[in-house]
């Protein structure tokens, strides 16, 4: 499981780190198969949903409506066409 090995090099005691200027500490490969075993988990969450590109995501507004606003100023609004088909169904 390359997790695993991800999490034992993580966790390693501060005394242990590799120094600043070392080379980065995980291989192509390791990083690669750790994406696919995400992937796996992800795949399975009720949560997550399928949605194509081109689209923006924003989020972490804790309530703050005129960031909301600013966005969509900035962005433009959302259309009900790309909202239905977001969520996979249709809205009133």
């Amino acid at each position: 499981c390359v997790s695993s090995a991800f999490l034992a090099q993580l966790l390693r005691a501060p005394e242990d780190a590799p120094a600043v200027d070392a080379p980065f500490a995980f291989s192509e490969t390791m990083v690669t198969r750790l994406c696919d075993e995400v992937q796996a988990i992800l795949v399975n969450e009720p949560t997550v949903l399928e949605l194509r590109a081109p689209l923006k995501v924003f989020g972490d507004l804790h309530g703050q409506y005129s960031d909301l606003l600013r966005l969509f100023s900035s962005f433009g609004t959302p259309t009900y066409g790309c909202a239905e088909e977001a969520v996979g169904g249709t809205l009133p």
